[in-house]
């Protein structure tokens, strides 16, 4: 439908249009795990927000471009757009998407492991999000915080906050962040020696391989329950649940063939 209408677009000399759809390509693309067509996709959109001066445009394109230059592990493209993203939306006083646009800011600073940045930003996130009440928000930065803890020792304050970020899915009822991030606190658990509750969580919030699609979100989720699962001797249900992802052409995809 995009290409479609990328098509009409052109034959209209709609070039504020063309400019919108060639950003619904660039999620399309970003969500189905074709990053170098995202960037395409999105490098024009970009250079027509800015030629055009399309000043609530630009900001949309630059977030998801930074998303997209993240997840293709081109870190410092993401944080330039994604920072002159996140000037925009101050200027334009839009504090949903400047919440939308640190949350994506944070895991491309936790990607590199600069961790005393991506604590600062988690913050500012926080503190957004509880004025505009917008609790989905909330889930990530108390996500990564745990991991940036558990990564520092701070075994309590880490499993405080992906405690947190579990409860948090759940009262936005994220459906996808509900078993993502019950599948990290299962882990957590497990790490520390607590397997049995761990298990237990596990157990509780497992579900079947067929309900994990391809989406690049779903493939972190099905290797810690394949972690959850060697762990504890499970491993022909291991082998299933790794066989059972693919590739997404992402970052994330170290998280697959470490665990394979």
């Amino acid at each position: 439908l995009s290409e479609e209408a990328l098509k009409l677009a052109g034959e209209l000399g709609d070039q504020g249009i063309e400019c919108k759809v060639l950003w619904n390509l660039l999620l399309a693309n970003l969500h189905g795990a074709k990053m170098d067509q995202a960037i395409e996709y999105g490098e024009k959109s970009l250079s027509l927000a800015r030629s055009l001066n399309l000043r609530e445009q630009l900001p949309y394109t630059l977030t998801d471009l930074g998303r997209t230059y993240s997840n293709a592990c081109r870190f410092e493209e993401a944080d330039a757009r994604l920072r002159e993203a996140g000037a925009l939306w101050r200027e334009l006083d839009n504090m949903l998407m400047l919440n939308d646009n640190l949350n994506a800011l944070l895991l491309n600073l936790v990607w590199q492991g600069k961790y005393e940045q991506a604590l600062v930003i988690a913050q500012q996130s926080l503190d957004i999000s509880q004025i505009t009440k917008n609790t989905w928000a909330q889930c990530w930065p108390h996500q990564m915080q745990g991991k940036i803890w558990f990564e520092y020792g701070e075994i309590d304050r880490a499993l405080d906050e992906l405690d947190a970020s579990v409860r948090l899915a759940q009262e936005a009822n994220a459906s996808i962040h509900i078993r993502w991030y019950s599948a990290n606190l299962s882990w957590a658990y497990i790490q520390i020696g607590a397997v049995q509750k761990g298990m237990d969580l596990y157990r509780t919030t497992r579900v079947p391989n067929q309900e994990l699609p391809a989406p690049t979100a779903w493939t972190p989720t099905a290797v810690t329950y394949a972690l959850c699962e060697i762990a504890t001797g499970q491993l022909d249900v291991a082998a299933s649940t790794l066989g059972a992802r693919h590739l997404s052409n992402s970052v994330v995809d170290y998280a697959l063939k470490l665990a394979q």
